[in-house]
């Protein structure tokens, strides 16, 4: 990875992270509620859906500004100029990605469908983080992406900065959406709202969560590690260690050599003035360790074992409640899967009752078409027999009023004859 992708990640990251909780709007009060990312181009800062709604669109003048749309906030009045100019269609904005396309504003071949395509595309996002990559930088892999969606849309002025900065921001919008969906206000959300008000917070949080939750999902960046488990157990710095039972000279007073040695009993049998060999050394009596100081040192020790064992505890506790916060987003990932599966098949089977009503309605035609042509034929079978009919009464000697007052239906046979030999009914 190159510095610039490294300055790019960490800028985020920083903002993202603030200690104290608060957003970048201008007078935020507010501290632990969730922060959402700035939907402004080259912004990268987080603002409170609270601080958007009541600092940013407020107007002193009582115009208040109209909220943006797709669930987007914004962290400032210019930023939401901004964004506003990057969605008016004008070829000479900046930064277009939802409404670049060149077929127009239903054009659905943006610069965010090129983007998000290509890291739907498997072993593509890997790449891009780092495994299996060949050397090749984030900024090059940003900057291939830009000369399409300079070739493909309207943004003839794509870069791979820009790019970079995107996919920074979706990372950072969907570790947000990731750590709302394992929490417990998501699972709440989720239990007391039901699924498709959970869905509808996850996607505020991050829009294009769904779409990437099989390739960002399973990515460590996604799931903070708890470090305090693997830690190793706790010293006090400013707590000696144990005497070593050796009796080295290091970890002795005064050169002092074990507990036997100076037992209350020897001391007292050698005068101030004399060591052991006889040796004349100081005339001041040798220390002896304090018990009390030995028994509040015992005490200390057992207290700060006992810390150890409480932090421990809570790591574990935290451990089982990210645990069950990941089962539970498992969980709902897998019903959304089975609730995708399941409009998909009754898509599939819609479609083929329909395909079968068509089919139906064609043979229907078909039949009605046929039933037409044969009564048809009938009719013209019908008529040939009445003239045969009309000339054998005819040979016989019956005239035209008689056959037509026996055979009403030889009138129009009888009409049809005057007609073409032009002579005039017989009376």
């Amino acid at each position: 990875m190159s510095t610039s992708d490294d300055a790019a990640v960490i800028n985020v990251d920083a903002v993202t992270n603030a200690d104290n909780g608060k957003c970048q709007v201008r007078g935020c009060r507010v501290a632990g509620a969730q922060r959402l990312v700035c939907a402004a181009d080259g912004c990268n800062k987080t603002v409170h859906l609270m601080c958007y709604q009541g600092v940013v669109l407020r107007d002193k003048s009582g115009g208040d500004l109209r909220p943006l749309s797709e669930n987007h906030v914004v962290c400032t009045k210019a930023c939401y100029n901004n964004f506003v100019k990057s969605l008016s269609g004008s070829d000479s904005s900046r930064g277009k990605w939802t409404n670049d396309g060149k077929g127009g504003p239903d054009d659905q071949h943006t610069s965010m469908r090129i983007l998000l395509d290509w890291m739907t595309t498997e072993g593509n996002y890997s790449r891009y983080c780092g495994k299996g990559n060949n050397g090749v930088t984030k900024l090059q892999f940003a900057s291939t992406l830009a000369e399409k969606m300079r070739a493909e849309t309207k943004s003839d002025t794509r870069n791979g900065k820009q790019v970079l900065d995107k996919i920074a921001r979706i990372e950072n919008a969907f570790r947000d959406a990731a750590s709302f969906a394992r929490s417990e206000t998501g699972a709440g959300i989720q239990e007391g709202e039901g699924e498709q008000t959970f869905q509808a917070a996850v996607r505020r949080r991050c829009p294009y969560y769904y779409e990437l939750v099989e390739i960002m999902g399973d990515r460590s960046s996604t799931h903070p590690k708890c470090t305090t488990t693997v830690m190793g157990p706790y010293r006090d710095e400013n707590v000696s260690s144990p005497t070593p039972t050796n009796g080295s000279p290091s970890s002795l007073n005064d050169g002092s050599s074990s507990d036997e040695q100076n037992s209350p009993e020897q001391a007292d049998q050698r005068t101030p003035g004399e060591s052991e060999g006889g040796n004349k050394v100081s005339e001041k009596p040798r220390s002896i360790p304090s018990i009390k100081g030995r028994k509040r040192s015992k005490r200390k020790h057992a207290m700060l074992q006992f810390d150890e064992i409480s932090v421990l505890q809570k790591a574990d506790e935290r451990s089982d409640v990210k645990i069950q916060e990941a089962a539970r987003h498992n969980r709902r990932v897998e019903q959304f899967n089975q609730q995708k599966l399941e409009q998909d098949q009754l898509r599939l089977e819609q479609e083929k009752f329909f395909r079968q009503e068509a089919l139906n309605l064609e043979k229907r035609k078909l039949d009605l078409e046929a039933n037409s042509w044969k009564g048809k034929f009938d009719m013209l079978q019908y008529k040939s027999q009445l003239v045969t009919e009309y000339h054998k009464m005819k040979s016989q000697g019956m005239s035209e009023k008689q056959i037509v007052a026996v055979f009403p239906e030889m009138e129009p046979i009888i009409a049809a004859f005057k007609v073409d030999d032009g002579s005039d009914a017989d009376d």
